[in-house]
């Protein structure tokens, strides 16, 4: 029986050089974006499908600093209950938000472990202020930004998860007080190389802790 040509199995084409490189950068993270710290890799879990390769902002290592200092003194149980807890916020975000806000959603989960009782209000307050001096990429101390317009400060993921582990191992999870506060917003600041990305500040929604 002749087989008509339109049963004709094609022959296969081999993908092209362009084609596998695209099929290995979907397969494997940007070597920008993996963890060498123990911080980085809760960064990277904490922020889930909502990371943006290469980049953070200090909204996102705000929070990411919070599940760290909860996951050190509460134990990896409790620190699940927080990730939990922030993506449901991230996700129920108020209308006047055109983007979830990190921010917002630490502190409406710090909020709710304490309606909780899970910790305590002074606990909350401490983990809240090491988190939020810990995240900062600027001078600017007593505000957290994101990644738009004039309230942009970021940096590439090798820098930010760097910079808040040293923080953090500085600071030796002890009780938050101003000064120290202001002395762990301070380290690294005025050093080059860091590769802080900021617009100006002067027209933008400020958020303070």
């Amino acid at each position: 029986m002749k087989i008509s040509p339109k049963f004709k199995v094609a022959a296969r084409k081999e993908p092209t050089q362009e084609a596998l490189s695209v099929r290995n950068q979907r397969r494997k993270p940007s070597r920008s974006s993996t963890p060498t710290t123990e911080f980085g890799r809760t960064l990277r879990n904490l922020l889930g499908n909502t990371f943006k390769p290469g980049e953070v902002n200090e909204e996102e290592l705000f929070a990411a600093t919070a599940h760290q200092l909860i996951k050190n003194r509460f134990g990896d149980s409790i620190a699940r209950d927080f990730r939990s807890a922030f993506k449901l916020n991230m996700a129920d975000k108020p209308p006047t938000e055109r983007f979830a806000s990190a921010e917002r959603a630490t502190k409406e989960s710090l909020k709710f472990f304490v309606d909780s009782t899970l910790m305590t209000q002074e606990e909350a307050s401490q983990i809240r202020d090491l988190a939020f001096a810990s995240a900062q990429l600027d001078d600017n101390i007593d505000a957290a930004w994101d990644s738009l317009g004039d309230t942009k400060a970021t940096t590439s993921f090798i820098n930010g998860e760097k910079l808040v582990q040293g923080r953090l191992e500085a600071s030796g999870n002890a009780p938050v007080t101003a000064s120290s506060r202001t002395k762990v917003a301070a380290l690294n600041y005025g050093q080059t190389g860091t590769g802080v990305s900021r617009r100006s500040k002067s027209g933008g929604i400020k958020r303070s802790a």
